[in-house]
């Protein structure tokens, strides 16, 4: 017997990403299917939009639906050969009806269709659900009845319904209901496409609107399209089923803008995600390249599976990886492993994860590659080196000899999403596949005797991946995940032929801490005919654990079905301190006597998740390693910079409505990222709002603690206030941090946590130095700096602790000359937390930018960077003694501002050399102009600075300023390496140049300039 290993919790963390979306309203129980007995699998055929648009006719139609016969297209599945926009006059004729061009289609459109199906293939047509459509073509709103009709007299097969035109106030959801019932009242067969473009939410009410529905607005052919498309599609898998689909749009292989790999990959991630295969291309000039793609069986028979379970993404990494899962009808295993970053990466995924049972002997598994056309075998896992922007696609079996094919599969029982499939074998045998289509694992129950077999005394059951045969007295019983399948080969027997069917099922924790002990508790049910007997149950852990029984592990008897058969065990399990992150696995078995001399062994599983220890002091989430599952709307979340672009590394700084920050994540919806902290902190606090660097964009930030929500921000839109974020997290093991799109598309959707920290208890809201408060206190850093210039202080500041309540209590140790440092000590009132801060003060000749905190900061590309240039590099500047390399500075990117606080500083002068930065890698282009403003007053204006410009120095009086700006623009030919360096910035008492050095770089044979260390 097949008793399920994930138990519910384990489910929650694999899928928690995606289900989040998935429950807003996802409810089997309301919403009933069209069920029109259409589209049971995904739609195949042919669209012409991507590769004509509106450059179609008759002969070209014609022309396509031969190919798509001779090239084996037909033969392979594709079915549709669908019209798109443009087929129609700009007028509807004195009746109010559509009339398909002439010069296009002379014999109209019935002809077309009526030469389509003499090849054996369907007839598609287009219309919208407006006024006009997309092409401002006549639209079908308030002409549903008499275009259903003309569709239905033309022999059409299939509707796309687009959403263009206006649409007179009229809801969506409406206007696509008015269609369908006008199909339905031509009593003509025709599947209904809702073009809706992912607006108002389609898969929340499409099932009972339509066959298929698009998730997301149009494809182009780019691989950076294609990724949007897919990322959103393929989070909605708990939607989709038989004759209900997320249709991903019209596929784009063959019309040049990407690669074969690329190719390859669309093809494989939408048949795992069952979205229709609908060929975009020119189908009579396409390569044999393109054909084989198109033509791949094996491949098509993941998206043609009659169970039509949507691949789900069940590991998913910040480094661009993602695994997909897709249960087939017949048992097996569709695998996809999608590399989508810009280099070469490792995938493994083990078969424990892929949800396929522990064996009592370590089998063999066959892995089929389906685009190699190669087979090999595992014992435990599936590795391999993925291409970049690639895919590698398998499909999983026992490898047994008496493995059957998915076709014939029928639907037997669907109750509220829990289902039960049948074909019926030449050997009198059933294959029987237990589907469960909801949110939480849950046990599902078959009774042979509805589901075609004559009344036997038992029935015996051949799990599908152990091959282990049991006995079952009335009925095959077996937990299975949220959105996975279980199947067994099921025939009648008498008594005691084979054991009887024990099963162990596990209720557990989803994951156990280093150093932890948790309670797992194992059920055993007797499911067969007779009573069994001298059960013998033994759990098996990991080397290095624990693991110790709450009550007897023997039991002498365990009743028949129906008679007080199941027994309870509970055991203490303990992982070791220095268990390794990731997935640790357990399995119970148990040895019986199920009398006739059969002796039972039946093994089952479960899997709990090994945490990264969270850390002991206050935190910055960027510093911290994920848990699980990561999710970016576009290229992978970044550490202390937005999301940049589709690449690692690519972001520039954090900034909301101008303030630039130093730490925090930046995200693009829809976003997920998870982190272990063990209720480890008391608070989660993070500023949150759109990123500067895009227009447009519209959000909701959540926090999530264990599955419950603990923070909504509601929309957030371009220029919101930033909001601050501020929850308890005390009783919190898995903290997520989710970003959706705020219902205008996720296109600008970049996102930041601006500053994102766990504490462990909030005990200082402030620090004063000399009455004013510590610039860039931030509660987890432990040293703070605080540099003066000679001749403006004389004595220690003064350091003022403003706790968090009146119960912490405070020590202050301050410094006793200067320089030195004062040590504050901060105590809860129960003395289980103590905090310590350190202010160090120090006091130079000259001050240098690099080391003072910033108040505000932006910068046009990149990352600011201290004693650095913003590409990460030494700062190097052309001076009339060459090349000079710059120990201390503000590297930037036109367009920069950075803000300093000054009031009462004593500072006297600002000094800096600037000019573009001579970044190995920039070539002679770029353009710049850098200005010193205080208190709103212009100070300097270099004039524009090109790459052969040298340095300038900047000298300007700064006493009595309050505020110093500084701000790098670009000169008029576009920021592209507009690197500008404030090389050696730094306040002094005077105007006295720093001495300067020199030496010969041996490299270039040029002279370079090295401002010393000494000089600080």
């Amino acid at each position: 017997m097949n008793i399920s290993w994930f138990q519910k919790s384990l489910v929650k963390l694999l899928f928690l990403f995606t289900l989040v979306i998935g429950l807003l309203g996802f409810n089997h129980s309301q919403a009933y299917a069209l069920d029109n007995g259409l589209a049971e699998t995904p739609p195949m055929g042919w669209n012409g939009w991507n590769a004509f648009h509106c450059d179609v006719n008759a002969v070209l139609v014609k022309e396509t639906a031969k190919k798509m016969v001779e090239s084996g297209m037909k033969e392979a599945g594709y079915q549709y050969v669908n019209l798109d926009d443009c087929w129609m006059l700009s007028q509807r004729d004195e009746n109010g009806n559509l009339v398909p061009d002439p010069a296009k289609f002379p014999d109209g459109i019935k002809e077309v269709a009526d030469y389509v199906h003499s090849l054996g293939l369907k007839m598609g047509i287009y219309a919208s659900a407006g006024t006009t459509t997309c092409a401002w073509y006549p639209g079908s709103l308030n002409h549903e009845k008499e275009d259903a009709q003309s569709f239905a007299e033309w022999g059409i097969d299939y509707l796309k319904y687009d959403n263009c035109g206006d649409p007179q106030g009229r809801p969506i959801q409406e206007r696509y209901e008015k269609m369908r019932d006008a199909l339905a009242a031509t009593g003509r067969d025709i599947v209904f496409s809702m073009s809706v473009g992912g607006g108002d939410d389609p898969w929340l009410w499409g099932k009972q609107v339509g066959n298929l529905w698009r998730t997301i607005g149009d494809i182009s052919d780019s691989y950076v399209r294609m990724l949007v498309v897919f990322l959103k599609n393929v989070e909605l898998y708990p939607y989709a089923g038989p004759g209900y689909w997320n249709d991903a749009d019209m596929l784009e292989i063959g019309n040049g803008g990407m690669s074969l790999e690329e190719y390859r990959t669309e093809f494989s991630l939408w048949s795992i995600m069952a979205s229709p295969l609908l060929a975009g291309t020119d189908l009579l000039n396409a390569s044999k390249e393109i054909m084989d793609i198109y033509t791949n069986r094996e491949v098509i028979a993941v998206n043609q599976d009659p169970i039509g379970l949507q691949g789900r993404p069940i590991k998913q990494q910040n480094d661009g990886s993602m695994v997909l899962l897709k249960p087939m009808a017949n048992g097996d295993k569709a695998v996809v492993f999608f590399n989508s970053s810009n280099a070469a990466l490792n995938v493994e995924i083990s078969l424990s994860q892929l949800g396929i049972p522990f064996s009592v002997d370590k089998k063999t598994y066959t892995v089929r590659n389906l685009w190699a056309h190669e087979t090999v075998s595992t014992t435990d896992k599936i590795s391999a080196s993925v291409p970049p922007h690639g895919i590698m696609m398998y499909r999983i079996s026992p490898g047994t000899k008496n493995e059957v094919s998915t076709d014939g599969f029928k639907r037997v029982i669907n109750n509220d999403g829990k289902e039960i499939w049948v074909k019926s074998l030449s050997d009198g045998s059933k294959m029987i596949t237990l589907v469960n289509r909801t949110t939480a694992a849950t046990t599902i129950s078959a009774e042979p005797e509805k589901l075609g077999f004559k009344h036997a005394s038992v029935y015996l059951a051949e799990d599908y991946w152990t091959g282990q045969k049991l006995s079952y007295a009335s009925k095959i019983v077996s937990d299975v995940e949220p959105f996975s399948a279980v199947t067994y080969r099921v025939t009648p027997g008498t008594p005691n032929e084979v054991p009887a069917a024990v099963s162990i099922s596990f209720d557990g924790p989803s994951l156990i801490a280093p150093g932890e002990t948790k309670t797992i508790i194992t059920t055993m049910t007797n499911y067969g005919r007779n009573a069994v007997h001298n059960l013998n149950l033994k759990l098996n852990v990991p080397e290095g654990w624990k693991v110790i029984s709450g009550s007897d592990t023997t039991f002498k008897t365990m009743p028949p079905e129906g008679k007080n058969n199941s027994v309870k065990v509970s055991w203490k399990v303990t992982a070791p301190q220095d268990a390794e992150a990731g997935w640790s696995h357990l399995t119970a078995d148990v040895m019986f006597d199920s009398g006739g001399g059969n002796q039972g062994h039946v093994r089952s599983g479960f899997s709990v998740q090994i945490p990264s220890a969270p850390p002991t002091e206050n935190a910055f989430l960027s510093d911290m390693q994920f848990f699980g599952n990561v999710s970016n709307g576009w290229g992978p979340i970044e550490r202390d910079t937005s999301v940049g672009g589709n690449y690692q590394g690519d972001g520039k700084m954090i900034t909301l409505n101008g303030k630039g920050y130093e730490k925090g994540l930046g995200v693009h919806a829809y976003s997920k990222a998870s982190f272990y902290i063990g209720k480890n902190f008391s608070r989660f606090i993070s500023d949150i709002g759109l990123d500067g660097e895009t227009q447009g964009g519209s959000v909701i930030f959540q926090v999530w603690g264990d599955g419950n929500k603990l923070y909504d921000s509601g929309v957030m839109k371009d220029n919101a206030d930033v909001q601050h974020v501020n929850v308890d997290v005390s009783d919190v093991d898995v903290l997520m941090l989710e970003v959706m799109d705020g219902g205008v598309g996720n296109g600008a959707d970049h996102a930041d946590w601006a500053g994102a920290k766990l504490l462990k208890e909030v005990l200082v809201d402030d620090i004063k130095i000399n009455g004013e408060s510590l610039s860039g206190f931030d509660q987890v850093t432990k040293d703070y700096y605080m540099t003066y210039l000679e001749g403006t202080i004389s004595d220690v500041p003064t350091v003022e602790v403003i706790p968090a309540n009146n119960d912490v209590k405070v020590d202050i140790s301050p410094a006793e000359q200067l320089p030195g440092t004062t040590v504050i000590t901060a105590t809860s009132a129960d003395g289980s937390v103590t905090k310590t801060y350190k202010i160090h003060f120090n006091v130079t000749p000259q001050l240098y930018v690099s080391d003072l905190p910033w108040i505000y900061a932006t910068t046009g590309w990149g990352t600011i960077h201290r004693d650095a240039s913003v590409g990460e590099n030494p700062i190097k500047l052309l001076t009339d003694s060459g090349i000079v390399t710059y120990d201390k500075g503000i590297g930037t990117h036109a367009i920069s501002e950075i803000i300093y606080d000054i009031a009462g500083r004593g500072y006297g002068r600002f000094q800096s050399y600037v000019g573009l930065d001579h970044e190995s890698h920039n070539n002679d282009s770029g353009s710049i102009v850098f200005q010193v403003w205080a208190d709103g007053e212009l100070l300097f204006d270099s004039g524009t600075m090109k790459r052969d410009t040298l340095a300038k120095f900047v000298d300007v009086d700064v006493s009595g300023r309050k505020q110093l700006k500084l701000i790098v623009t670009d000169a008029g030919d576009g920021i592209g390496n507009d690197h500008g360096d404030w090389a050696d910035a730094q306040f002094i008492a005077d105007n006295t140049a720093p001495e300067i050095h020199t030496k010969m770089n041996d490299n270039d044979l040029q002279t370079e300039v090295t401002i010393p260390d000494s000089n600080r």
